[in-house]
């Protein structure tokens, strides 16, 4: 069964709203290994309710490639969830998350030659 929740006003009333386990689990590694994982795993694929975050904004992890629109580091996708389920503490909770993201992002950028965004195509 999956839920979608998107981000943005009123998210987290829906998740709630449905009944869900307040409980999120999410699996980290990058998209190829998260996505065997989860394949691998008959418990994580079958027994677990999935939830869909739909995040209003491309990821920021520029120097990584996504294997489609949509993706998000564990972190981003920690803050989407947190946004859509802690009502008006949402916003800030994700932006508590991000900024240290965001930083570590133009730090590791300032030293990858020629730093380009390699999701701009996804937009």
């Amino acid at each position: 069964e999956e839920a979608e929740s998107g981000s943005g006003s009123g998210g987290g009333g829906e998740i709630e709203a449905a009944g869900f386990p307040r409980t999120l689990i999410f699996i980290d590694g990058r998209w190829p290994q998260a996505k065997s994982m989860v394949n691998r795993s008959v418990w994580l694929r079958e027994s677990l309710p999935r939830v869909v975050l739909l995040p209003e904004e491309q990821s920021g992890y520029c120097f990584r490639k996504q294997p489609e629109e949509g993706c998000l580091s564990t972190l981003e996708a920690v803050a989407e969830a947190l946004l859509a389920l802690e009502g008006s503490r949402g916003p800030a909770l994700k932006a508590a998350l991000l900024a240290p993201f965001r930083r570590m992002v133009e730090l590791q950028c300032g030293f990858i030659p020629e730093a380009q965004d390699k999701n701009a195509c996804l937009q």
